[in-house]
């Protein structure tokens, strides 16, 4: 093995991808030892065919997409991931902690006297649906209502 331990970054444009580019750099500045080589690729890319050679020691990727999760789990690639959305993966998943989240947006519109509240989320997009489950419970637990917006199912134009 040469004398860097090599480390691919997989992100996409996403307004969050810049800071997780950005510490991983400071952590590379911090660890010369590290070879972090970055690739922007958008959230339903099929798997780079890059990978199917890749001699690195890991990766940290955006894991939305099923396809890069097969071929990683294949070559046995030391893995993390910025995203809960594939949660089947066999990998180690960075992300937000949803229930403290809510309980700290709960706590601030409370501590500002709103004494309504409710919440209006994306239907579907994993985050969400964890938010809005955390939510209904912290409401719950603090015997407030749970004023939850479910948008009704669009349809299309004829």
């Amino acid at each position: 093995m040469d004398q860097n331990n090599r480390i691919d970054a997989t992100v996409d444009w996403r307004e969050n991808a810049f800071d997780l580019t950005r510490g991983i750099a400071a952590y590379a500045r911090t660890h010369r030892h590290w070879s972090i080589d970055q690739h922007e690729r958008r959230l339903d890319d099929p798997a780079p065919t890059w990978l199917r050679q890749w001699q690195g020691e890991g990766l940290l990727v955006r894991l939305e997409n099923h396809s890069l999760i097969r071929r990683i789990a294949q070559r046995k690639i030391c893995c993390v991931g910025f995203s809960g959305a594939c949660r089947d993966a066999d990998v180690s998943v960075v992300q937000s902690d949803e229930a403290e989240i809510v309980r700290l947006a709960i706590e601030h519109l409370l501590g500002k006297g709103y004494p309504n509240l409710a919440f209006c989320g994306f239907p579907g997009a994993y985050y969400s649906d964890d938010r809005r489950a955390a939510f209904e419970t912290c409401t719950s637990e603090m015997g407030r209502p749970a004023h939850v917006f479910r948008p009704k199912r669009r349809t299309r134009a004829r």
